[in-house]
């Protein structure tokens, strides 16, 4: 056979031999890539019809409704994810892919045994086992940061700033709290004392909605723009930063 006389030649036939055509129907490879579901498939309820659904739904609808991912992409963090339950949630009512931390080994177990009957653990959802006082990812990974457990259990664990540090510059934010009438209720002062500890900026609203704090994180000091294709509307191909 002849050589390659161009690269372009060789990256057409390498797509063409990783495109979805090139696997034959029936094998495990088209097997396992039909089996994820998209993110616009309805999925199947993973956990049961109790008295904690409808506040597990109503804090999801609430959350990104007033952070805009109802309607965006990106990566949520879960700080604290309980038994997965609102990662669920969130999942089920946006096109978030979500990670977590949980400190209960069993707890981690569990979520994620449901998680995968449900089809969602690995492609939507992704749960570690770790401490929440020093979390094991790199700076600003999450475009918006939630907490199961200071919904479930009413109480704030770990480290505020940890929490905060997950959150991208630019926008990101972290909407923590929960709905009116959970049965483990948040009481605001100890909110603010866990936010404050972290010398954290922070807005709490309480009303019909339950008790939220939002954090925002702006743009970074000294960071700059890149606005057009060559940086900016002269062409500089650099920035500001």
């Amino acid at each position: 056979t002849r050589p390659f006389n161009r690269p372009s030649q060789f990256l057409i036939i390498l797509a063409l031999a990783l495109s979805s055509a090139a696997w034959p129907a029936g094998s495990s490879c088209a097997a396992q890539r039909d089996a994820s579901p998209s993110l616009s498939d309805p999925l199947p309820h993973a956990y049961p019809q109790d008295d904690l659904t409808p506040l597990y739904e109503k804090a999801a609808r609430y959350i990104l409704e007033q952070t805009g991912y109802d309607k965006k992409k990106g990566h949520c963090f879960v700080f604290g994810a309980a038994q997965g339950r609102l990662a669920y949630e969130i999942a089920q009512r946006s096109d978030l892919y979500l990670f977590a931390t949980e400190q209960d080994k069993e707890k981690v177990h569990s979520a994620r045994d449901t998680l995968l009957k449900a089809k969602m653990y690995g492609n939507r959802i992704t749960l570690h086992h770790g401490t929440l006082d020093k979390l094991r990812y790199s700076d600003y990974g999450a475009a918006l940061v939630v907490s199961d457990t200071v919904m479930s259990q009413g109480r704030c664990s770990g480290s505020a700033a940890e929490m905060y540090r997950m959150v991208r510059p630019h926008g990101g934010v972290a909407l923590i709290g929960q709905p009116r009438d959970c049965p483990n209720k948040l009481k605001r002062a100890h909110l603010e004392q866990w936010l404050t500890q972290g010398k954290l900026d922070y807005e709490i609203s309480e009303d019909k909605n339950g008790l939220w704090a939002r954090i925002e994180r702006g743009p970074l000091a000294g960071a700059g723009e890149w606005t057009k294709m060559w940086g900016d509307l002269g062409n500089t191909a650099c920035s500001l930063d």
